[in-house]
């Protein structure tokens, strides 16, 4: 993202796992404690990309580790995030989780208008 950012200057929109997340209030587990760095690093490059998170409704968490609670963990990997153009070009977008029993991902539903982009992430269960 930093190459891209730093190559011109693209109204994009970038969807899926960053397999990390923002903030420790998108990451839930009783049994792992997640490191702070990386988390900042990643605010660090969105901040430094100039890039922005779009929105989202529905369950919180996009990832899910299956197993059995208490030793399940939960956490926001997976995000909308878009230039600054590309916001102010699409300022009706929003995105949507919706459930999957086919990954361990929920899939991701950028809305524009009446349009809908499906995205699933993730590792697909057979």
């Amino acid at each position: 993202m930093k190459y891209l950012n730093n190559s011109s200057q693209l109204s994009a929109v970038f969807i899926g796992d960053f397999n990390e997340v923002m903030w420790g209030t998108e990451h839930v587990s009783q049994s792992r404690h997640r490191l702070s760095w990386p988390m900042e690093n990643f605010r660090r490059i969105i901040q430094d990309c100039e890039l922005v998170v779009i929105g989202f409704s529905c369950f919180p968490f996009t990832w899910c580790s299956n197993y059995i609670s208490p030793f399940s963990t939960r956490a926001t990997l997976d995000r909308a995030l878009a230039s600054r153009d590309w916001n102010i070009n699409f300022r009706e977008a929003k995105v949507t989780h919706i459930s999957s029993n086919r990954s361990d991902h929920l899939l991701l539903v950028l809305t524009i208008g009446e349009k809908n982009l499906v995205i699933s992430v993730g590792h697909v269960n057979a």
